[in-house]
């Protein structure tokens, strides 16, 4: 029971954290800041929107590609923008896997094939915003002396990851173990079949070389955004090649499912970042949002 109460209020945190940068900032100067904004930033930041969904759902293809999925280009942009809406909509961004309903339905393949696909192309982005996020971490690191320490663990973890996601073998070995002492022996035979499927379709993340690529542009699209509405907001204390290797760290923060679409954590790790500029935190925020 504590457990079940525990991730209904997990959640909460993120907006709690939220409110309370809200109040503290003050509603008045939050107004004022906006008073301010440039629109002509917007608008470009808006017209970047579309070439930002061509490349997130060019390099879906292309996974699905190496796993005989064809589907209509147009079908794969129409899932990737109802992914889209969900990930924002949900702690840790987790509504991006409706995208399996959807690709089962259209393709007519398992889910654990239409997993595989999802699978793939959230680690390669986790990956490409590890190394944005890890480069930034050693420019603050000077700043925040234990930040050694989470540059170590996250290199640990990413490298468990690459681990267990590059071999087959290996991700068998823990599947094994997850079916013979997690799962009821009612389910063991549905669940053997299930990762059975999904190993056979299971691509090596890593070698993925042309995808990772592509993965690094959408990423490059998507904090110029963030840089683009920094500078409506008057924001020029920072300049570009920050705004492409800091928000990653906030990135990553706001993966943790205890808000919705990173909202309060991702504003909180941004001014703490960029407060080593001298950017004032009702900008930050206000950009944030």
């Amino acid at each position: 029971m504590r457990l079940k109460k525990l991730r209904k209020l997990l959640p909460i945190i993120g907006i709690v954290i939220f409110i309370y940068i809200f109040q503290k900032l003050g509603w008045e100067q939050i107004l004022h800041s906006f008073e301010n904004i440039n629109p002509w930033f917007i608008i470009i930041t808006v017209l970047i929107a579309p070439i930002l969904i061509f490349f997130q759902t060019l390099k879906w293809a292309l996974i699905l590609k190496h796993q005989d999925i064809n589907l209509p280009f147009w079908e794969l942009v129409k899932i990737q923008v109802i992914s889209s809406f969900y990930g924002i909509i949900t702690p840790g961004r987790l509504g991006y896997f409706i995208k399996i309903l959807y690709l089962k339905d259209k393709a007519k393949i398992s889910t654990a094939k239409a997993l595989t696909s999802i699978i793939v192309d959230r680690l390669i982005d986790f990956m490409v915003v590890f190394i944005l996020g890890a480069i930034g971490a050693i420019v603050v690191i000077n700043y925040y002396a234990n930040i050694t320490s989470h540059i170590i663990a996250a290199v640990v973890t990413i490298f468990i990851i690459e681990l267990i996601f590059a071999s087959k073998k290996v991700q068998n070995f823990f599947i094994n173990l997850i079916v013979r002492f997690l799962i009821p022996s009612r389910f063991k035979e549905k669940a053997n079949n299930f990762f059975g499927e999904y190993l056979k379709h299971s691509l090596n993340p890593f070698k993925q070389y042309t995808n990772i690529f592509l993965t690094l542009i959408v990423w490059a699209l998507i904090y110029t955004q963030l840089y683009l509405v920094g500078l409506s907001f008057n924001i020029r204390e920072i300049n570009y090649i920050y705004f492409l290797i800091l928000p990653p760290i906030a990135t990553m923060v706001s993966l943790v499912p205890i808000t919705i679409s990173g909202l309060g954590t991702r504003e909180a790790t941004l001014m703490g970042l960029f407060s080593l500029f001298h950017v004032p935190a009702t900008k930050i925020f206000t950009m944030s949002l």
